[in-house]
């Protein structure tokens, strides 16, 4: 018996199709659980057992837990992929005060929980693909600017944590976690991933948009948060940082990827689209009023005009329903506050002007003087020396001199690529310019050859494109691979889209205009070979 099917129905039904036998999958299914319940809740009870007063907020992080294991035990997923989505949920949602939750550990003083998980899961993932498909993540142009990124900065901690100790280290943790690139590749080596993936930033999606309207109420939130942290407290809960990026990367998502998911009707959608959008007004940031026009250029280059218009329709709902929100507030008498000042018909005003340099808003929302000033700082370091031009200062003293609002010292230019500069050298910003070059190109590359095939992966590779534009533009005005919270998310999700943006030609990839015809005696390779991914 056989039957006919076309390529768009194989595409949307069998291109995740599981290559392992549904037993198999149940045992390892069960054995992830177990292991990772197990481990979880080991953590909870060295909690309690160092900090007999965190009784109460251990057994809420038990009951959560719990249903985020009972959610897991339902689909097929593995211990090393139950850590990691774990730990990205925690990076992305609760953002900062996540990277500072660690557990005391000897004279280190911090084991950052995060990270740990994050190392767990690469290990397992690494040993569970140790094969063709880890030897080729390897090879990859992008893991070799990494791996060569990595060793520089060993070469400067042979000698820097001798002298600064733990200031070297974590100075030096951009560096290090640049390695769960490796970990998103590997995650790419099933289809079946890619569609846990997909489920997974979609509810992510939901969770930030929520945590994002809790903004107003952040001195509430953070006051009743336990606190952790080795160099300072941070409240676990009440913390924003780089949930902008995601309300914008949230909009696109549910407009491009969303409906190759779920049959949800297209009003729902659009609705959560268009509430992504409006809470840019309460976090206030002018990067991503510039970084949706980015979006909407690389539209215009890819000749995406149907996604262009549908994304400008959006952005005309977002901005109406803002409006009204506004004055709707203002009539009741109701005060909002943003991250800036007070959400009023001013403060958008002054976001809008603020994107041009040369505007009052611009100099006072974007403290352009004193990036120039950290900017001459770290110039002034390199100028110092040959050997600090061309290989950096290295790592444990501070590239600027500089005290934030809250008294707390920065010690890096609002600049990553000015960061790996300063730590790197002309050596160092050479293989980093090699590395972003190299990302978007074949980004770039994947999507225009996924738009002409017609693929099924097309709009997830559109949205990791965008997604990678918008992280690279928070780069150049913030820390953002210098924190924990935004580097390894960035990392790891860009590891994703370079494992399924293979180097393939036109004409093998291309799908035949007849319908194609599959025999059910044919194997599951073989079939999933033949799919326009």
């Amino acid at each position: 018996m056989s039957g006919i099917l076309t390529p768009s129905q194989l595409g949307a039904k069998a291109a995740y199709a599981p290559r392992t036998s549904s037993a198999a999958l149940k045992v390892r299914k069960s054995n992830a659980i177990m292991f990772a319940g197990l481990v979880l809740f080991i953590v909870l009870g060295v909690t309690v057992a160092l900090d007999p007063s965190s009784s109460g907020r251990a057994l809420a992080a038990a009951t959560i837990l719990a249903a985020v294991l009972v959610a897991a035990y339902r689909t097929e997923i593995e211990t090393w992929q139950l850590l990691t989505l774990s730990s990205m949920t925690g990076y992305v949602v609760l953002n900062y005060g996540f990277e500072n939750f660690n557990l005391p550990v000897g004279p280190l003083r911090f084991l950052p929980l995060g990270e740990l998980l994050m190392a767990v899961a690469l290990l397992l993932a690494v040993r569970r693909y140790s094969g063709a498909e880890l030897r080729e993540a390897l090879r990859h142009p992008s893991m070799i600017c990494i791996l060569s990124l990595l060793l520089l900065t060993m070469v400067h901690l042979a000698s820097d944590v001798p002298q600064y100790g733990v200031y070297a280290l974590r100075d030096a943790t951009s560096s290090f976690e640049a390695v769960f690139l490796l970990l998103g590749m590997v995650w790419a080596a099933r289809e079946r991933n890619i569609e846990l993936l997909s489920k997974w930033l979609l509810a992510l999606c939901i969770v930030t948009l929520v945590y994002a309207y809790t903004f107003p109420w952040t001195d509430e939130i953070q006051g009743w948060s336990p606190a952790f942290g080795p160099f300072h407290p941070v409240p676990l809960l009440g913390n924003y940082q780089e949930v902008a990026l995601y309300l914008v990367a949230g909009a696109l998502f549910f407009l491009w990827v969303a409906p190759t998911l779920y049959k949800w009707p297209r009003w729902i959608l659009v609705t959560l689209a268009v509430a992504q959008l409006a809470g840019l007004a309460i976090l206030q940031s002018r990067t991503m009023l510039v970084g949706i026009g980015l979006v909407l250029v690389a539209l215009f280059f890819l000749r995406e005009t149907k996604r262009m218009s549908q994304f400008f329709s959006i952005i005309a709902s977002g901005l109406g329903t803002l409006v009204l929100l506004v004055v709707l507030i203002a009539a009741v008498g109701w005060r909002v506050q943003g991250r800036l000042g007070p959400v009023d018909m001013t403060s958008l005003e002054n976001q809008v002007r603020s994107i041009w340099p040369a505007t009052a808003q611009s100099q006072q929302l974007g403290h352009e003087s004193d990036r120039k000033a950290w900017y001459g700082e770290v110039w002034n370091k390199l100028q110092s020396s040959p050997t600090h031009m061309l290989f950096g200062v290295g790592y444990g003293l501070p590239l600027i001199d500089f005290m934030s609002e809250t008294g707390q010292p920065i010690r890096q230019p609002h600049n990553s690529s000015m960061n790996v500069f300063g730590r790197l050298g002309l050596l160092g910003l050479s293989i980093w310019v090699l590395f972003v070059a190299g990302l978007l190109k074949r980004l770039w590359q994947g999507v225009r050859e996924a738009v002409q095939r017609r693929a099924v992966s097309c709009p997830l590779r559109l949205w990791f494109l965008a997604f990678a534009m918008l992280g690279l533009l928070v780069s150049m005005v913030q820390p953002y691979f210098e924190f924990s919270h935004s580097a390894i998310p960035f990392y790891f999700l860009m590891g994703v889209a370079l494992g399924i943006n293979p180097r393939e030609t036109p004409r093998r990839t291309v799908v035949p205009l007849r319908p194609l015809r599959v025999s059910v005696h044919a194997t599951e390779r073989d079939v999933l070979r033949r799919l326009p991914w």
